[in-house]
């Protein structure tokens, strides 16, 4: 018997989650960059604000079109934006269908906690102060990779 449709979106939710988390955070990391407000970003790109609030926080399912018109709308190129690097691959990688792996389970709590992070980030009202602790964060993950492959 195939597995029921909510199994297969509970399986698949922590990959699926941490590429909506990043996009997120990559297009309020270049709104940003450009000066804009939310509102005139919202406005440029044709999007209802509350809508774009929910893509940049990673809580909502962005269509690719809609991921288009804000890039466009930031003046930015969409590879330039969606290019992901090896440990963003590997935090993104899909559940689904992966051999079983001693660590299978460790990667997939260590998932769990980044998103975990990443709400909390998002939730919170200083922004500049979110950019900067999701920064570090991802600095000290970036150094604890280069160590573990031996660089």
């Amino acid at each position: 018997m195939p597995p029921k449709k909510s199994q297969k979106r509970a399986r698949g939710e922590p990959a699926y989650l941490a590429a909506r988390a990043l996009v997120g955070a990559r297009l309020r990391s270049q709104r940003q960059k450009a000066g804009l407000s939310q509102e005139a970003l919202a406005s440029r790109a044709a999007l209802d604000i509350k809508h774009l609030q929910k893509i940049e926080s990673g809580r909502a399912n962005a269509t690719l079109n809609t991921i288009a018109r804000i890039i466009e709308a930031l003046g930015e190129d969409i590879a330039s934006v969606l290019s992901l690097n090896p440990s963003e691959k590997e935090l993104v990688s899909p559940t689904i269908g992966e051999p079983a792996e001693p660590h299978w389970q460790e990667r997939s709590e260590i998932r769990q906690a980044l998103l975990a992070i990443e709400r909390r980030l998002s939730a919170m009202e200083d922004e500049e102060l979110a950019i900067r602790l999701a920064e570090g964060l991802l600095a000290m993950i970036n150094e604890m990779t280069k160590k573990r492959r031996g660089h």
